[in-house]
């Protein structure tokens, strides 16, 4: 399921990707695999998720996904890619908003991961903060 923000969120053309990603048969990040590959599968909300390698390979795994990205033409793409790569997509929330426009995340995870996810400096002080207040208790970011 895709979920869009409203409109006034969006900082990029609607057409555009906020940045570039690996596509279809492409593998996760190995930041990502490497501190994850053990962990006991939970809520995860995937920051920057692009075309869905990330939150497909943990959705693999047993994970229930949130992917948020500011483009929702990546997050077609990675609907996509979820149907072709994995029988667990409806287990990824695909989210289309902006972190710096007011996106709040619903909830705790278990682990939130910010792979591709670009904060320019003089935001930093106001997203991280949100980030953390979304960790659930024993959870990594």
């Amino acid at each position: 399921m895709l979920t869009q923000a409203p409109s006034r969120l969006m900082r990029r053309p609607s057409g555009t990707k906020s940045t570039p990603k690996i596509g279809c048969g492409g593998s996760p990040s190995p930041h990502l695999v490497a501190r994850a590959k053990d962990l006991p599968p939970g809520r995860a909300l995937d920051l920057g998720a692009g075309e869905g390698a990330n939150a497909i390979w943990l959705a693999q795994r047993g994970w229930e996904v949130v992917a948020l990205d500011i483009s929702p033409v990546a997050l077609s793409t990675a609907q996509e890619h979820a149907r072709q790569m994995t029988d667990r997509g409806e287990h990824i929330t695909w989210e289309s908003g902006d972190l710096y426009g007011g996106w709040q995340p619903t909830g705790h995870y278990q682990l939130i991961s910010a792979q591709y996810l670009h904060v320019p400096r003089d935001q930093m002080a106001a997203i991280y903060p949100v980030l953390e207040a979304a960790v659930a208790p024993g959870g990594i970011s």
